[in-house]
Formats: structure tokens, C-alpha cells, sequence
């Protein structure tokens, strides 16, 4: 049995689903699947901003051109009787915040030519019809194939390509650029002039003009100034020092068998610092260390490497 949309049943169909009794307050209505036949008496009902209408028996959109509000734009009138088109899209441009809009099982999408070129070019804010939303790229086409036809259709999908083509051309030189500019900061070396030294830093007034021979005064600390410093001496005497690439083997002997820090020397012939003398195992009671090959030949290998020096020495000298 058909349904008609009296104020009164409208009011009791607002209680049973929640809604304001204040017609104007109620910002959606949910009339799908109520067998209506017309869209009648929504002249009150200005702030609908949604309004559900599939599945119902309606042959025409009549009825809604009070619903200047219906900005969100979901209009959903699916699996109806609505047979026009032409009257469809008049009913539609004349709710121009209507974005979402569901036609689907209607006989009106068979009827009419180029169903969705229509709807969409002449339907400035749409952004979702039936199954898909309707892109950037569709609606160039439609509103081109609407002035001019399939020619016109086909120039503006030319145009479009060959801004896509720009488009990813700037991205790739975008990337390559940056890319170059990764490569020169990795590859980046500080300037000279970054390693130079403040001369303030440096406590001096020119430290171009420091002298390589200038030392540093060492203050004593308190209390150590007439303290008795002992120093070790570790050199070879004069006669065992190197000379040029000549070295006395008995230099060699003598640390062998550890002569060289003899007593007199360790403890600069001070009987006060006898304690301080290491206990040094005498050369009689040490035992001869076992090498693999005879001191001889180790000697005659060291000369023989010496000699090689000198000659390298002498060559760089000419």
C-alpha cells in the first residue's frame, strides 16, 4: 500500500526515528523503504542536509526544490521508478550543495544518452555518483564533451596527458635534484679557513710569528722547589752512540747482557741511593739464553742491513 507524505505522518515518522518535532530542526530524514509514491509537504523542512529516499516507488524528484539546504550532500534516490532524466537533472541544478547523489536502479540511467556525462557536467559540485566518486580528471572530460562534443572531449584528454607528463617530468627533476644536493653534502670538505685558530684563543697577539724553539716556563709546585731531583741516565756513552747507519756491536753486547744500566751508572756512584739500585743478577751466575742461530751470525745480519742503510742514505744525499 503506497504511502503519502502528509505533515502529520511526516511528524509521527520523525518521533518513531528519534527526530525533532520542529520540522526546521531536523537536519536529515530517513524515509527509504516506506512504498512513497510522490515527495510531497517538505516545504518545512528547510535544514535537511541528508535525505535517504531508495527503495521507494517514485516516478519523479517533484518535491524537493524547497530543500535548499541539502548541502551534504548525500541524496540517495536508488531503486526507484524515476523515468525522466531531463526532469532528474532540473530538479538536481537547482540544489547546488547536492555532492552525493545514488541513482542506481532507476530506468532513467538506460534512457538517457551518456548518463553519467550529463550528471556529471551539469552538476558543478558533484563529487560522488552511484558506485564511484567523480575525479578531477572525469569531469574536464564531461564538461568538455557538453560545449563541443566528442572532438572537444578528445582535445581536453590531450591537454590533460600532457599535463600529467609535466607534472611527473617537475617530480623526477625534483628528485634529482635533491638527490645532487645529498651527494654534495656527503662529498662536502670544510674550508681552510674553518681550521684556522682564534689568536685570542690562542692567548697570543701574532701566531704566525711563534718561535718553534720557545718553551714553556714548568712552575715547580709549592714546597718541591729545593727538592733533590735524580735523574737516570739512559744514554750510551760516547763511543756506543749511532754514527750514521755504523753501530758498534758492543752496544749490542752490552744491553744483551744487561750491562748497559751497570751500578755506576744507576746510581752515579751515591752510596745514598744504593737502596734504590735494582737487583741485577750478575753475568756470572746468568745462564746464556739459547737462541736459534749463533750471536755471529745475528751480528753479521745487523751490519749487513746497516751498511744497506748507509747506501740508501747516501743515494737520497745526491
Amino acid at each position: 500500500m503506497a504511502v503519502v507524505m502528509t505533515k502529520e505522518w511526516l511528524l509521527k515518522h520523525c518521533k518513531e526515528r528519534g527526530l525533532y518535532q520542529t520540522p526546521y530542526l531536523n537536519d536529515r530524514l530517513y524515509l527509504q523503504c516506506q512504498a512513497i509514491c510522490d515527495i510531497q509537504n517538505l516545504e518545512e523542512y528547510t535544514g535537511v542536509k541528508l535525505l535517504y529516499l531508495e527503495e521507494n516507488c517514485l516516478e519523479s524528484m517533484n518535491g524537493l526544490q524547497s530543500l535548499k539546504q541539502l548541502q551534504c550532500l548525500i541524496l540517495d534516490l536508488s531503486h526507484n521508478k524515476l523515468n525522466d532524466g531531463n526532469g532528474l537533472l532540473e530538479i538536481a541544478q537547482g540544489l547546488p550543495r547536492l555532492a552525493v547523489m545514488y541513482l542506481t536502479g532507476n530506468p532513467c540511467i538506460s534512457r538517457m544518452p551518456h548518463y553519467r556525462k550529463n550528471i556529471i557536467g551539469n552538476i558543478k559540485n558533484l563529487t560522488h555518483l552511484d558506485d564511484r566518486p567523480v575525479f578531477w580528471d572525469e569531469r574536464l572530460y564531461a564538461e568538455a564533451w557538453l560545449r563541443g562534443g566528442h572532438e572537444a572531449e578528445t582535445a581536453e584528454r590531450d591537454r590533460v596527458r600532457q599535463i600529467r607528463a609535466d607534472e611527473e617530468t617537475k617530480q623526477f627533476e625534483s628528485m634529482r635534484r635533491m638527490r645532487e644536493q645529498s651527494m654534495e653534502e656527503r662529498l662536502h670538505v670544510a674550508r681552510p679557513n674553518y681550521l684556522h685558530f682564534d689568536p685570542e684563543e690562542l692567548g697570543e697577539d701574532d701566531p704566525d710569528t711563534c718561535d718553534p724553539n720557545d718553551r714553556t716556563q714548568v712552575h715547580q709546585p709549592r714546597g718541591m722547589e729545593n727538592s733533590q731531583q735524580t735523574e737516570l741516565s739512559h744514554t750510551l756513552p760516547g763511543e756506543k752512540e749511532w754514527v750514521g747507519s755504523d753501530l758498534k756491536a758492543d752496544s749490542y753486547c752490552n744491553i744483551h747482557n744487561n750491562t748497559l744500566f751497570s751500578e755506576n751508572t744507576v746510581t752515579g756512584g751515591d752510596p745514598e741511593l744504593e737502596p734504590l739500585r735494582p737487583d741485577l743478577p750478575k753475568q756470572e751466575d746468568q745462564e746464556p739464553e739459547q737462541t736459534s742461530r749463533p750471536f755471529s751470525t745475528v751480528r753479521q745480519s745487523g751490519r749487513y742491513a746497516l751498511a744497506s742503510l748507509a747506501t740508501l742514505e747516501n743515494d737520497c744525499e745526491y
